[in-house]
């Protein structure tokens, strides 16, 4: 996971404006996917809002490029989990890297 300032940074660092959603099910099973195009409020609507910033990174180093996962948990007042959101952004690799050496 990481922290809203650096979901910020990493969004700044976004190739373009478009948003894959998912909704996944409790029991992992994609229930939709979506396209969206988002504007920096958004954007930062999404970083602010997130109860999880998740991470993938290309190979071991996670400075060469990044998709940032935004996770949305919806509960009820009993604590009990339906679907899932799940909003994609992916980031440019920082030309400098080179992973074959």
């Amino acid at each position: 996971m990481i922290d809203k300032n650096e979901a910020k940074r990493l969004l700044s660092t976004r190739l373009n404006n478009e948003v894959k959603i998912y909704g996944v099910s409790k029991d992992s099973t994609v229930m939709f996917r979506h396209v969206e195009t988002f504007d920096n409020a958004q954007y930062e609507y999404l970083a602010e809002n997130a109860t999880k910033i998740l991470h993938w990174h290309y190979s071991d180093n996670p400075e060469c490029g990044r998709e940032v996962d935004f996770k949305f948990v919806a509960s009820n007042e009993y604590g009990h989990v339906g679907m899932t959101t799940y909003f994609t952004v992916q980031t440019q690799k920082i030309p400098i890297c080179n992973l074959d050496n």
